[in-house]
């Protein structure tokens, strides 16, 4: 428990073969208590994350929410970004522990402030970029269908109504 809140936790898995394991033990390790970890142990579409949905719930003001990668917290940059604004606006702060994109909002300074503007025009880009790249990916979707190669029947094959009488040939269109 930190002086002026607690400290909660949040692990989210993916898709793929993310390691939920890891990040519970990332997010252990920072003195988070296990009961002030919520998880989303499943990938689910349309935003039902009951884990996410609880800790949004149960955070208050002085609070800090603790992530193992800034990427778990949300499904998309554009989320990620709104649910920190969310956060911050609430009071409540964010760390994550990702050497790579440590954050730790409760510690104010223009290191903070630069790291969360850089994000959030990252999080603008992708807005902007996101109906071009899904538009280029529907004008290749025709370019890359299988073309289905049509066999033509031997050529010793009968094609006359005659050998289709006499069963020589199966009864089909011709």
């Amino acid at each position: 428990m930190r002086k002026d809140g607690l400290d909660l936790g949040y692990c989210r898995a993916g898709t793929g073969t993310d390691d939920l394991a890891r990040q519970l033990d990332a997010v252990r390790a920072a003195a988070v208590c296990e009961e002030q970890i919520y998880v989303d142990a499943k990938a689910v579409t349309g935003g039902q994350r009951t884990g996410l949905n609880a800790l949004l719930r149960a955070a208050r003001p002085g609070d800090r929410v603790t992530v193992a990668t800034l990427d778990r917290l949300g499904c998309s940059l554009r989320e990620t970004l709104g649910l920190a604004r969310d956060l911050t606006e609430r009071g409540v702060y964010l760390r994550t522990l990702d050497p790579g994109l440590a954050l730790d909002t409760s510690v104010a300074g223009p290191g903070t402030d630069t790291a969360l503007a850089l994000l959030e025009r990252l999080a603008e880009l992708e807005r902007i970029y996101r109906p071009e790249q899904a538009a280029a990916a529907r004008a290749a979707k025709p370019a890359h269908r299988p073309v289905r190669d049509r066999q033509e029947p031997p050529a010793a094959a009968p094609r006359t109504a005659t050998a289709l009488r006499v069963g020589a040939l199966p009864p089909r269109l011709l």
